[in-house]
């Protein structure tokens, strides 16, 4: 088997039931399961066509007379890595005050010129409850090797008023980072747009620093609840309840999305049986913040135009992207700036600079027609 994991695609391969949609085809795997009959299993980050793979990187249908099979999935992360220094910074990774021990990095968001992390407001107070304006915020946290030499990487800004004596509705707050902070995840790119109100049976997941990445089922909506903490008990109004699989301590703040990867939620809390979330428009309105600065700029790779730069400068080009699978837009020049969208085939935008030579292409200020 060991040449079936150098094969395009495959990020591992062993022995296990196999699966199939097909009726028929799950009766006769069925069959073969209470026979005890394994299959070797290649799990591939994407299914493509034969006939878009090399001779070299197609999987036979048997080998030395057992059946294979190939399974489409992600490929897994050492949970430690969630736990590291990052630079650029993403959401879910190690982050919280210099003065706790782990919390969760929110998802960037939007105010007046700043860029901020969305966090649970429990992550922004020391460990003695004192809640200050201005304490660093590490990342990594504290219980991860983060110190204030060398790992600070923002402030506590504000934060959403908890207190025993309300039916509080939320358990959130800013801190104002000073570095940069991706719209990504450690694993994955995410939408930032608001999705639809979950409902119970959806599927959510979440990237966060002591559990990585998880997927859950929705249980409940709209519930009114008791969750302990440091202050004592506290009551909270219009909650989402998921299985306990999504997250455990430590995976505070971390956003929450559904399967188009759009923002739904945020994990605050948690027990064995249930783990809690808010939903996380109710977030964004409290502190005025949106998913994407009001105005920004635009930069796009010329790998295909074989544009003329000084023509551009010059001219203002209109193009047409005529890529089979569009371009990504980016918020600064060069591979490492955050993905913001995807120029489609067929979509026109206007060139209105010349950005400079980066990672191997050159890089153009663009706006959308």
């Amino acid at each position: 088997m060991s040449n079936l994991i150098d094969k395009k695609n495959v990020w591992a391969v062993g022995y296990g039931f196999k699966d199939s949609r097909s009726l028929i085809k799950k009766i006769k795997n069925l069959q073969k399961r209470r026979r005890g009959e394994t299959a070797i299993r290649c799990w591939v980050t994407k299914k493509e066509k034969e006939e878009d793979l090399d001779e070299k990187d197609l999987i036979p249908k048997y080998i030395d007379g057992k059946e294979t099979d190939v399974k489409v999935g992600e490929m897994p992360s050492h949970l430690g890595e969630y736990r590291k220094k990052h630079r650029p910074m993403k959401a879910g990774i190690s982050m919280c005050n210099a003065y706790l021990t782990a919390c969760t990095a929110g998802i960037p968001v939007y105010k007046e010129g700043k860029v901020f992390s969305l966090v649970n407001n429990h992550c922004q107070k020391r460990l003695d409850g004192i809640l200050k304006k201005r304490d660093p915020i590490l990342q990594p946290s504290r219980f991860d090797g983060g110190s204030l030499e060398e790992h600070a990487v923002g402030e506590t800004h504000e934060w959403y008023e908890r207190s025993i004596d309300k039916l509080n509705e939320m358990d959130a707050g800013l801190n104002w980072v000073k570095k940069k902070l991706l719209r990504r995840t450690l694993k994955r790119e995410y939408v930032p747009k608001i999705g639809e109100d979950v409902r119970p049976g959806d599927i959510v997941w979440k990237e966060g620093r002591t559990t990585g990445y998880t997927k859950a089922k929705v249980l409940d909506v709209d519930v009114e609840a008791r969750v302990n903490s440091d202050d004592g008990v506290l009551k909270y109004k219009g909650m989402t309840f998921t299985e306990p699989r999504l997250g455990d301590a430590g995976d505070s703040s971390s956003a929450v999305f559904n399967k188009l990867n759009k923002v739904v939620e945020q994990l605050f809390a948690g027990s064995e049986s249930i783990m809690v979330t808010q939903p996380i428009k109710r977030l964004l309105d409290h502190f005025n913040v949106s998913l994407t600065p009001e105005k920004e700029a635009l930069y796009m790779a010329d790998g295909w135009f074989n544009i003329v730069p000084e023509s551009v400068e010059k001219d203002n080009l209109e193009v047409i992207i005529n890529t089979y699978w569009g371009m990504n837009v980016r918020d600064e020049a060069g591979l490492h700036g955050d993905i913001i969208r995807k120029a489609k085939k067929g979509e026109a935008v206007r060139l209105l600079g010349y950005a400079g030579e980066c990672d191997g292409y050159d890089w153009y200020k663009i706006e959308f027609l």
